[in-house]
């Protein structure tokens, strides 16, 4: 499987993966077939065309989540909770 992460093209990366997935097919048909089904997921890296992309999307997600935090009311260390019982 890490000899697809190897490559910097996407298809190339693929063409491999897939071949590392035949050949783990006769003696490992389910390992292969999970492998079919992730194989989108595993290399959707790839589909980034460069570093600024991965920021501009993390930085996307940082600000969503961050709006998110922001909404949430605030804790106030000078409450007490009270007493469990």
């Amino acid at each position: 499987m890490a000899t697809a992460f190897v490559h910097d093209d996407p298809a190339t990366a693929k063409a491999q993966w897939r071949k590392v997935s035949d050949q783990l097919r006769s003696k490992l048909p389910k390992r292969a077939d999970l492998m079919d089904w992730a194989e989108d997921d595993v290399l959707a890296y790839m589909s980034f065309p460069n570093g600024a992309a991965v920021t501009q999307l993390v930085g996307a997600i940082l600000l969503e989540q961050s709006d998110e935090w922001a909404a949430l009311p605030l804790h106030d260390p000078g409450k007490r909770r009270p007493a469990q019982r």
